[in-house]
């Protein structure tokens, strides 16, 4: 699929009519259709295992997670936080100035902007092992498209 950038103040772009026709299932692919909320849930739970940061947990707004260490293992717990993060991160996604981000780099840029949010916090490790993160995401790509 050929998929291009949105500028701000400009017209979707192929890749989000592709996104959205394939969300309608209007268009095959060869995997299963993704949505947006999929790959964002996706991105969260990296981020969790990855590095270790869950943005969404119930917390004291300054880092710490108010959760159990049992809690902290649930699979059920972790969905419910992923699926709540994609919804606010959708809505929120339509107002980032910077424009809207490509299909193939769409978790590499929430990777990015979390990371952007912990700069402003002092949170430098965690910051740094989410742009670690999009700078794996976005050298997967093929050759021809970095």
């Amino acid at each position: 699929m050929i998929t291009f950038c949105r500028i701000p103040g400009r017209a979707p772009t192929v890749g989000r009519v592709a996104e959205f026709l394939l969300m309608l299932g209007h268009m095959s692919d060869k995997k299963q259709a993704v949505t947006p909320k999929d790959r964002i849930r996706t991105a969260y739970k990296n981020m969790v295992h990855q590095a270790r940061y869950r943005p969404a947990a119930p917390g004291d707004g300054f880092g710490g997670v108010h959760l159990t260490a049992e809690q902290m293992t649930a699979p059920a717990i972790l969905t419910r936080e992923a699926t709540l993060y994609a919804k606010e991160f959708l809505a929120e996604d339509t107002r980032f100035e910077i424009g809207e981000p490509c299909w193939d780099t769409k978790e590499a840029f929430v990777y990015t902007i979390e990371a952007a949010r912990l700069l402003c916090s002092g949170s430098f490790e965690v910051a740094a092992s989410l742009l670690r993160m999009a700078i794996t995401e976005i050298e997967a790509l093929s050759p021809k498209t970095r």
